[in-house]
């Protein structure tokens, strides 16, 4: 009531239009931010994914100064500020750079980024007595005996092992250096931290990848690749499968 008896008929004693101007102003407005709205939408369907428990965002499609704001309508979802958002863009391809907002931290790689929650550093070891349902960090492993015949390759969050191979209790952990396995498809053993460049894995995400092992052998770098050594073949009387979301 002051604003509208008070101070908008002073404000039209100097722009007798003020009414109608603001009312311009607003409606331009609104169809601005339909169009950033859109913008958004769009990059998010082609260049955000869900990466291991966060998020992946390609910044291939940042070419100008205005995709600035682009960017931070994206990041403001993840509860970052403006401030935060204008700092991230001017960092762009200063890899291992990492900014922290709340519950979220943005570490940049490349020409990505990734938004993770704080603590996604395996903080543990999980013992696999047998099959069954086992939980570390958040993550969800599911081990069972399968048919020969079930046996279906459909992502690396999932691998079929030679049961005969295998030796219970079986380990998850993180990796660290010195782990040496045998990647499948290799007649030889690699160090970890060659193939994890070799496969181009993001040094922020690095510090997340976990192994399995079986009888202190690295069975499975979980996510990226099977051992050769626990593969199944024509020989193969039993499957153990695992599967980790």
């Amino acid at each position: 009531n002051h604003i509208r008896h008070e101070v908008i008929p002073e404000l039209e004693k100097l722009n007798p239009s003020l009414i109608k101007t603001f009312f311009n102003t607003s409606e331009r407005l609104r169809f601005a931010s339909e169009i950033v709205s859109q913008k958004v939408h769009a990059v998010k369907s082609q260049y955000l994914s869900e990466d291991q428990g966060g998020w992946k965002l390609q910044l291939h499609w940042v070419s100008s100064a205005t995709d600035e704001l682009i960017l931070s309508e994206i990041l403001a979802e993840f509860g970052m500020n403006y401030v935060t958002a204008k700092e991230v863009f001017a960092a762009r391809g200063k890899s291992g750079k990492s900014f922290q907002e709340g519950e979220w931290l943005i570490t940049m790689d490349r020409e990505s980024l990734f938004i993770d929650r704080n603590g996604t550093t395996p903080s543990g070891e999980l013992i696999i007595e047998e099959p069954g349902l086992y939980y570390l960090d958040g993550n969800e492993f599911e081990v069972k005996e399968v048919s020969k015949k079930d046996v279906e390759y459909r992502d690396e969050r999932t691998v079929f092992l030679d049961a005969e191979k295998l030796v219970f209790p079986l380990k998850v952990r993180a990796w660290k250096e010195g782990d040496r396995f045998n990647p499948l498809g290799m007649s030889g053993e690699k160090k970890l931290s060659d193939f994890l460049i070799d496969e181009k894995v993001p040094v922020p995400k690095k510090k997340t990848v976990l192994v399995l092992e079986s009888n202190n052998q690295i069975g499975w770098v979980i996510g990226y690749r099977l051992s050769d050594r626990f593969k199944i073949s024509d020989m193969t009387k039993k499957v153990v499968k695992i599967s980790f979301s």
